[in-house]
């Protein structure tokens, strides 16, 4: 009803936005008109509804990129802190190493 109150037509052989009743008596033409109208504003609302999804897509996307960036970078810290630690704990006993060996050297 909201196409015919908006002035449309109701299509082939249907009712009008006047209230002129089209072809069959019985409705028939009134029904194909609503059934025209609801198949319009469904394939309208299903194509704004794909291109939200789409823009939500898209979106998601580049959260994921940037996530995925984020987590590269991460890892790389991380191995870098790794060989950090690595070498601080070498470096430590080496240190203790030559501690014993100047302790053994004195006595």
């Amino acid at each position: 009803m909201f196409c015919m109150l908006q002035g449309g037509g109701a299509g082939r052989g249907g009712a009008t936005a006047a209230g002129g009743a089209g072809r069959g008596a019985g409705g028939r033409g009134i029904l194909y008109g609503l059934f025209l109208c609801f198949q319009r504003q469904w394939l309208e609302f299903i194509s704004l509804r794909e291109a939200a999804l789409g823009a939500e897509v898209r979106l998601l996307r580049e959260e994921l990129a940037g996530a995925q960036e984020a987590a590269a970078s991460a890892a790389g810290h991380a191995k870098q802190y790794q060989a950090l630690a690595t070498s601080s704990d070498e470096a430590l006993r080496s240190m203790q190493v030559r501690q014993q060996e100047n302790k053994v050297s004195k006595a």
